[in-house]
């Protein structure tokens, strides 16, 4: 029998104790302790990673779209995505703005796919969201206007995205 400190409130315990007198820890001297501590240290260098290395956005945006999907069973694929400069017809006259054009695919069983078409410009920032049911391998070539930026608008960006 060896006397050893107790892992949770560090007084003396014996090394056969099933629980510390003092504090009541049960195998006050197990080494599973720093086991434990060796995990949780383990965690919390993975969380700091993610998060410094921008990677935790990125994880949390693809767990928000599962949650969001609704048990949807639809896979979508974007492709032919173009961002481009038109004359729109709004209320029967011509005005500049903006088209984006993309196919939308897929691929996995039938379901309802949400597509969201957004652009950034010197005037603001719009976007067009979209749900849409899709059946299996069906393909749909899509197109969003966006008449609101002017001829002088400047720094134009576009993102499309679609999810279950």
């Amino acid at each position: 029998m060896a006397i050893v400190k107790c892992r949770e409130c560090g007084e003396e315990v014996s090394n056969k104790a099933e629980k510390c007198p003092h504090c009541g820890v049960k195998k006050p001297h197990s080494t599973d302790y720093w086991t434990g501590v060796f995990w949780k240290s383990v965690i919390a260098f993975w969380f700091v990673y993610l998060i410094f290395s921008g990677k935790a956005a990125f994880i949390l945006s693809e767990v928000v779209n599962l949650l969001d999907s609704g048990g949807s069973k639809a896979v979508c694929e974007l492709s032919n995505n173009q961002l481009t400069q038109d004359v729109l017809l709004i209320n029967g006259e011509g005005d500049f703005g903006y088209r984006y054009n993309a196919t939308v695919k897929n691929h996995g069983e039938q379901g309802e796919i949400t597509v969201t078409a957004k652009i950034s410009t010197s005037e603001g920032n719009f976007e067009r969201v979209q749900k849409l049911n899709f059946g299996s391998g069906q393909s749909m070539d899509l197109t969003y206007a966006f008449p609101e930026p002017t001829i002088n608008a400047a720094n134009v960006q576009g993102h499309i995205s679609c999810k279950p």
